[in-house]
C-alpha cells in the first residue's frame, strides 16, 4: 500500500527517529501481540495512514499504521492505531503510552473515545485513504455512527484483537496480526448475510499488504444485554455445585446452542459447499494428529504414560469418506458465542491468527467444532470446581462429573436434531475431542499447571476405554495432582 503521509513526517523526526525502539518495547506488552513476550530485534513502519487531524483544535491526531517485526527468521505484520496528543494531555494516557519525544504523547488511539468516535464516522462517509478504504454494508445502519454522544469504551478482554463498543449501537473489532487476504470473519459475515445466529455485518476496514488484500477490521451491530456463553455457564455451574438454585436452567440452552450450531454448518456448506473425506484425506488428518500428539508428550511428560491409548483412539478415525469436509468456524468453545435474548449468536470465525488465511478457509469436519465445544464444557465445569470451595471434594467432583455428562449429551442432542452432522459413531468425534485434549495439557503445562488436570481427565477418559493401558484413575482432577508437571 502506497502511505497517505511519510511515516517520518506523520510523526515528525523527534518521534520518527525513536519510534521504532519504542514500538520494540511496547509491543511485547500487549497480550494480542503474543510471541511469547518476546522482544521483536527490529520493527520497522511499513505504512501509515492519516485517520483524522484534530490537533490544532486541541484534539487527537490519529495515524493507522502497519509495522512489520522481526522475531528471529519470522517476520509478522501488526496493525497499530495510534494517537499523538500534545504533553500536555489527560493523566489517562500514561496506562497507554508508547512514546513521549519532541513534546508529542504516542499512545494506543484504542483507548481515546474522541479518536475513536472520529474513526466511527469514517465508517458513515465510506471513506477512501490512499488505498485503505472504509466500506459501509449496510449504509442506512451507518447513518447512526454520525451521532454525536455515543459512549465509546474498549472491550476489557483482548486477546488476539481489539474492540471498541459505540453506545449500545456497534462494535469495532481490529484485527492486530494481519495476514494477506480477506480475513475469514468478514468472508462469512458477507456471504452469510441474514442468516440466523449470526451477528449483523455493517462495515470494514479493507487495504492491502505487499500487494495483496488484507482486512484490517470489521464493525458489527452491537447486541445490548448479550451474554457470554462461558460466563452463562460457569455462573450456573458455580450455583450448581454450592447447592444454589442455577440462575438459568443450563441444559435446555445447551440443547438450543447445539441446534445453533448445526444451523450455521448447514449455512456455511450451503454457502461455500462441500467435499468428501476420502481415504487418503483421512489417512493425512490422522498422521498429523499422531505428530500432534507427539509434539504435546514432548511438552507435557504427564501425557506419556497414555501414549498407547491414545494413539488407537486417533487410528479409529474413520478410514473411508464417512463423512463431509465443509468451511467450519474452526475456535469454537463457550467464548465464542452469545446468549441474546433471541436466542444464540456465533462470533468471531476468524480462526487461528497466527495460520495463514489459506489454512484458516480449508474445508474441514464440522465434528472439529463440535469437538471445540465439548472441550469448553467440560473447562467449564472443571474451571467452577477449581475456583470454587473445596476442589477436592468428592461430592463437588462428582456432580461437576454428573453435569459434563448431561450437558455434552443436551448439546449433541440439539446439534443432531437440527440436521448437524451424525454423531452416532463417536470414533471421529473421539479422535477430534482428544487431538483438542492433547494441545491443552501442553498449553496448560506450559502456561498454568494448575488447570491441567482439566484437560488431563479427558485424557485419562479415553486412555481407558483400552484396558492394557494403566491410565489411573478419571476422577474431575483439579489440578492439584502428583503426576501433573510442576
Amino acid at each position: 500500500m502506497t502511505a497517505t503521509v511519510p511515516w517520518t513526517y506523520a510523526f515528525g523526526e523527534p518521534v520518527a527517529a525513536r519510534l521504532g525502539p519504542a514500538l520494540a518495547d511496547w509491543l511485547p506488552t500487549r497480550r494480542w501481540f503474543g510471541s511469547g513476550g518476546r522482544r521483536p530485534e527490529l520493527v520497522e513502519v511499513v505504512w501509515v495512514v492519516e485517520l483524522t487531524d484534530q490537533g490544532r483544535h486541541g484534539g487527537p491526531r490519529g495515524l493507522l499504521v502497519v509495522v512489520a517485526a522481526h522475531l528471529g527468521d519470522t517476520v509478522e505484520h501488526f496493525q497499530l492505531l495510534l494517537g499523538l496528543r500534545p504533553d500536555d494531555s489527560p493523566t489517562w494516557l500514561g496506562g497507554e503510552l508508547v512514546l513521549h519525544a519532541g513534546g508529542t504523547l504516542v499512545y494506543d488511539g484504542t483507548a481515546d473515545p474522541e479518536l475513536m468516535s472520529a474513526l466511527l464516522r469514517l465508517f458513515a462517509d465510506g471513506a477512501r485513504l490512499g488505498e485503505l478504504r472504509f466500506v459501509p454494508e449496510r449504509p442506512d445502519d451507518l447513518r447512526l455512527a454520525r451521532r454525536a454522544g455515543l459512549r465509546v469504551r474498549r472491550g476489557s478482554a483482548e486477546q488476539s484483537n481489539t474492540s471498541v463498543v459505540f453506545g449500545d449501537r456497534f462494535i469495532l473489532k481490529l484485527f492486530r496480526r494481519l495476514s494477506p487476504g480477506i480475513n475469514p470473519d468478514l468472508e462469512v459475515h458477507r456471504r452469510l448475510a441474514g442468516g440466523a445466529h449470526l451477528a449483523r455485518l455493517v462495515g470494514a476496514v479493507e487495504g492491502e499488504l505487499h500487494g495483496h488484500p488484507v482486512t484490517l477490521g470489521v464493525l458489527h451491530s452491537f447486541v445490548p444485554r448479550a451474554r457470554e456463553g462461558w460466563d452463562l455457564v460457569t455462573t450456573g455451574v458455580r450455583a450448581l455445585l454450592d447447592g444454589e438454585p442455577e440462575p438459568v436452567d443450563l441444559l435446555p440452552e445447551l440443547f438450543e446452542l447445539g441446534s445453533a450450531v448445526a444451523a450455521v454448518h448447514t449455512q456455511l456448506a450451503e454457502a461455500f459447499g462441500t467435499a468428501e473425506v476420502t481415504g487418503p484425506a483421512l489417512a493425512a488428518a490422522r498422521s498429523r494428529m499422531h505428530d500432534r500428539l507427539t509434539a504435546a508428550a514432548r511438552e507435557a511428560p504427564v501425557l506419556l504414560p497414555h501414549l498407547p491409548g491414545l494413539r488407537r483412539v486417533l487410528d479409529r478415525l474413520p478410514a473411508g469418506p464417512t463423512e463431509r469436509a465443509q468451511r467450519v468456524h474452526g475456535d469454537l468453545h463457550l467464548g465464542q458465542v452469545l446468549r441474546t435474548a433471541d436466542g444464540w449468536l456465533l462470533i468471531d470465525f476468524e480462526g487461528e491468527p497466527a495460520a495463514p488465511i489459506g489454512d484458516r478457509v480449508t474445508r474441514r469436519s464440522p465434528l472439529q467444532d463440535v469437538a471445540g465445544m465439548l472441550r469448553s464444557l467440560e473447562y467449564a465445569a472443571g474451571h467452577a470446581l477449581l475456583t470454587g470451595g473445596a476442589p477436592e471434594d468428592p461430592g463437588r467432583q462428582r456432580v461437576a462429573r454428573q453435569w459434563v455428562t448431561a450437558a455434552r449429551d443436551a448439546f449433541c442432542a440439539g446439534y443432531t436434531a437440527a440436521g448437524g452432522a451424525p454423531l452416532g459413531d463417536r470414533a471421529g468425534l473421539d479422535a477430534y475431542e482428544l487431538d483438542k485434549a492433547a494441545y491443552e495439557v501442553a498449553y496448560e503445562t506450559r502456561n498454568r499447571p494448575g488447570w491441567v488436570g482439566i484437560p488431563l481427565r479427558a485424557v485419562r477418559r479415553f486412555a481407558a476405554a483400552h484396558p492394557d493401558v494403566d491410565s489411573g484413575p478419571a476422577e474431575m482432577s483439579t489440578g492439584h495432582t502428583g503426576d501433573i508437571a510442576k
